[in-house]
């Protein structure tokens, strides 16, 4: 066996081990998940059914937030809702798990240290909340940023990102503000500031669909109490069932990349979007975006 397929089967094998709680637990342990899938029972059957009809309304509308309300749609037509439901609740730690060891591999050639300590923030709070479009969308943002590293140099590059941005904008619109910062730290390194944010140009497209579908108007909040909220993101970035051992965890990865900084041994292609996302955490709204599709009652 190669010493590549023998690093796609790890990180085969390691993206499923990532994906046990959700497949192994009675119900997926996501709060929002039985929500969601109330809101995919009203969607899916408002149109044959005369007393859905009677107590709820539904409309169809294009915003940044339906990954999985789209994906819902044709496994629920082949498995039944609460397969489809299981599915996609497998598919999102999966797939985050999958996404970031291939930027790893792609970046590296191989999956080290950093791509194994990076499966730490899998089920992060969103994910235990069950925000089911952003890990989907998440998940193609990393997908698609290893791609715009493996094309480097390819012509038909920009072509693809025309298309792809769109689709990772659709699954929602947080995700493709990731996949920009990623696209344009790696770039900034290569080639500097200006001309690595001109070399984004292929991302920038679903800024007009943002306008259009009227998400960036009157969806931005900072909220009460932003700055309390923004030290809680942090103290709690894993939290789980013990705040002791979730925020050493947190010291832990934090100082390994402190270390790791010092050493350079930090790959700048990647570690100038780090630093990004640290900044653009401080300064982001806490609420972006219209919410997932409305059903009114």
């Amino acid at each position: 066996m190669s010493k590549a397929r023998g690093a796609w089967l790890a990180i085969a094998a390691l993206s499923l081990l990532a994906a046990l709680p959700a497949l192994l637990a009675t119900y997926p342990q996501m709060a929002d998940y039985p929500a969601h899938l109330a809101r995919w029972h009203v969607m899916l059957n408002l149109d044959g059914s005369a007393e859905l009809r009677q107590h709820y309304g539904f409309k169809w509308q294009w915003i940044p937030n339906l990954g999985a309300d789209l994906m819902v749609w044709p496994l629920a037509k082949m498995f039944g809702l609460e397969a489809a439901g299981r599915v996609i609740a497998v598919l999102v730690p999966a797939l985050l798990a999958a996404s970031l060891l291939t930027v790893d591999k792609v970046l590296h050639k191989r999956v080290g240290v950093g791509g194994l300590l990076a499966l730490v923030t899998v089920w992060s709070p969103s994910v235990l909340m069950g925000f089911v479009n952003w890990g989907l969308g998440l998940a193609l943002a990393f997908f698609a940023f290893a791609g715009w590293v493996a094309w480097e140099g390819k012509r038909w590059r920009p072509h693809v990102f025309l298309l792809i941005a769109p689709l990772v904008w659709l699954c929602h619109l947080s995700a493709w503000g990731v996949l920009g910062v990623l696209v344009f730290g790696h770039e900034w390194q290569r080639r500097g500031f200006l001309a690595g944010a001109l070399r984004t140009w292929p991302l920038w497209p679903p800024a007009l669909l943002t306008l259009l579908a009227g998400s960036g108007k009157g969806a931005a909040s900072w909220g009460d109490g932003v700055l309390l909220d923004k030290i809680s993101n942090w103290v709690m970035a894993l939290r789980d069932q013990s705040q002791q051992l979730d925020l050493l965890t947190v010291v832990i990865l934090v100082g390994v990349a402190a270390i790791a900084w010092r050493r350079g041994q930090v790959d700048g292609r990647i570690g100038r979007s780090a630093i990004l996302f640290v900044a653009l955490s401080t300064v982001m709204p806490r609420h972006l975006g219209e919410g997932t599709l409305p059903i009114t009652a």
